[in-house]
């Protein structure tokens, strides 16, 4: 398949599962930009001032964030929204291990509790590796070729925000919900091109 005059041939993709698809990579890509850098931000910025209990809750967050993503998949389901009205023994977070191999399950947990169970900063720095790589591969299974930019910082967060402008037109045309209010987001949200 041809795109334009003259442009290369593409081969399209086939995706077996594209509901599954999409909530790995749709889910996936906003969890890793909110949540996985954020906690492995805070792991490295605590580690530096010694602030061993938050590096601990930061490699168990990682790790579980990681297995989840990794269960949309498989079999898992993208969170839901907590009903306090509906039933009680609905668990808005689903099962994070959703169709992971179980050997899969163990060793990720592993590499957290090498940062988790580490005596002193060292011994953290040391086990550090093994949970980078769960991030790595994560990163890489999102079709990244390298790591997103942070959305904490400007390189990563100003591209996600003309993103987002650029999409408002396609999501109000398509019925969608707005992702950021308009009085954020210029006057892209009136159809005009975002510079």
């Amino acid at each position: 398949m041809a795109v334009g005059d003259g442009a290369p041939a593409v081969k399209p993709r086939v995706v077996d599962e594209p509901r599954r698809w999409a909530a790995f990579h749709c889910f996936g890509v906003y969890n890793l930009l909110m949540f996985v850098q954020a906690a492995y931000e805070d792991m490295a910025g605590a580690l530096e001032t010694g602030h061993l209990e938050l590096v601990r809750h930061s490699a168990r967050d990682i790790a579980l964030l990681c297995l989840r993503i990794g269960s949309l998949r498989r079999d898992g389901l993208p969170p839901g929204e907590y009903d306090p009205f509906g039933n009680p023994f609905y668990d808005p977070f689903g099962n994070p291990f959703a169709g992971l191999d179980p050997e899969e399950i163990a060793s990720t947990l592993r590499d957290a509790n090498g940062v988790v169970e580490a005596a002193d900063a060292a011994a953290m720095r040391e086990a550090l590796p093994e949970l980078e790589a769960r991030i790595e591969e994560l990163v890489r299974g999102l079709g990244f070729t390298v790591a997103p930019a942070s959305i904490r910082t400007a390189t990563g967060l100003f591209p996600a925000l003309r993103m987002t402008r650029e999409m408002l037109p396609v999501n109000k045309a398509a019925h969608l919900p707005l992702v950021f209010p308009r009085s954020w987001t210029g006057s892209s949200a009136s159809g005009r091109q975002a510079g």
